[in-house]
């Protein structure tokens, strides 16, 4: 198990403890004595609401104070997203890339439900200037907001304690406040803890803005996410030797930028560079670039070598790519199926799971992803031109029909 797969059960045991001691310290004993005036006459609805509720307020109040932490920090947002409700714009006024009139359309907020890499949301921006924007304020705002989250509720807690008897509810209120602030306590340990977990969170962030370099490492790499989201050809990213789950990201944009050109042989150098960092990336990012080493030498004609390279994984990794959870490992996945299994069968199920991989997949990722399972397709029929395979594909079925075939018809 790899580092940051240790970090993220680490934090799900506090997350978990947190949990624990306010129901057992905190909240069982009021039920225990107050059981008669429970509000809506059950404590499973009680805890359930209070519980949705600080995770709703809790996921909005990170996401303004990112968005008001980038604003202040030089950024221009483009995306806002709260437990998939997402506010999204194709362009940012002012943006010269775009005509006056491509502006009009591009660069309205519109809503839509969407996936994020988070715990509860994900705001998207681009730096103003690269060397001078500092994402710093992203990471304070939200404990700001925090703490003005924490002397509310005290308050109501305080004053629970206060105010509190038989004939009226401020018993409730003082537990509503305990379960919203514990709730609070759980996703703000998540968002700050300082390494890479599961999910994109403050903490990591904070970790590797040590430096100006890594400062205008972060900017480039926003900077271009913004520019292939919104298909404007972007400037030259530097691709990094030394590579962590923070660079596999901007390393990432050159990749698929190599996809989009073809070059496939540097699109494989760059997945190498992943492979020879394995003890510093997480299990994800080095399994996504075992998939995609796959898929590329397969692509290139290379399938001794792939066959001998997939053979030589572990059984998690192969576990993994059977499971498809991603482009690139439903790529290597099929291909593995038709030109190393020869199963019609695993084949088949496999190309069943594209159009959900597509939708999954990030945006400034999709086309890519979308026209490389087009390709992989080709390489399927052209491998097996006798698989019957028109379920995935828009021709309309040839067929010949016979006078026994046309006398079922009319019956």
């Amino acid at each position: 198990m790899k580092k940051n797969d240790i970090y993220s059960l680490f934090v799900y045991g506090i997350m978990l403890a947190i949990a624990v001691v306010t129901g057992l310290v905190f909240v069982r004993p009021t039920f225990a004595t107050s059981s008669s005036s429970i509000p809506l006459n059950s404590g499973f609805l009680f805890i359930l609401i209070s519980v949705i509720g600080s995770i709703i307020l809790n996921a909005i109040l990170i996401e303004v104070g990112h968005v008001i932490g980038a604003k202040a920090g030089g950024y221009k947002i483009y995306s806002v997203c709260a437990l998939w409700f997402t506010l999204r714009r194709k362009a940012i006024p002012g943006d010269a890339h775009f005509t006056p009139e491509e502006l009009k359309h591009k660069t309205k907020f519109k809503f839509r439900i969407s996936g994020y890499d988070g715990l509860t949301g994900e705001t998207k921006a681009t730096p103003k200037d690269v060397q001078k924007s500092n994402p710093k304020g992203m990471i304070y705002f939200p404990l700001l907001f925090l703490l003005v989250e924490v002397i509310v509720f005290v308050a109501i807690i305080v004053s629970g304690e206060v105010f509190a008897s038989s004939s009226n509810g401020w018993v409730w209120w003082k537990t509503f406040a305990i379960v919203f602030l514990a709730a609070a306590f759980m996703i703000h340990v998540y968002n700050i803890f300082p390494a890479q977990l599961d999910n994109k969170n403050d903490g990591y962030l904070f970790t590797i803005l040590t430096s100006q370099v890594n400062k205008e490492a972060y900017n480039n790499m926003l900077l271009s996410e913004y520019q292939a989201a919104t298909g404007v050809e972007s400037n030259d990213t530097p691709v990094y030797d030394k590579v962590t789950d923070f660079t596999s990201r901007i390393n990432d944009i050159s990749l698929y930028k190599d996809f989009d050109n073809g070059a496939y042989e540097h699109a494989l150098e760059i997945v190498e560079k992943t492979l020879a960092c394995e003890k510093d990336v997480s299990e994800r990012v080095y399994n996504t670039a075992v998939a995609n080493k796959i898929a590329l030498l397969m692509m290139l004609n290379r399938d001794e070598e792939a066959k001998k390279f997939y053979i030589s994984q572990p059984l998690l990794v192969k576990k993994f790519l059977s499971e498809a959870g991603n482009g690139p490992s439903l790529r290597a996945y099929i291909l593995i199926s038709s030109h190393i299994d020869e199963s019609y069968g695993e084949t088949k199920e496999a190309l069943g799971g594209a159009e959900h991989i597509i939708r999954r997949t990030v945006a400034n990722k999709r086309k890519t992803e979308e026209a490389l399972l087009d390709k992989t397709f080709d390489m399927v029929r052209e491998r097996h031109p006798d698989w019957d395979l028109k379920e995935f594909t828009d021709e309309e079925p040839e067929t010949e029909e016979t006078d026994e075939e046309n006398e079922k018809e009319s019956e």
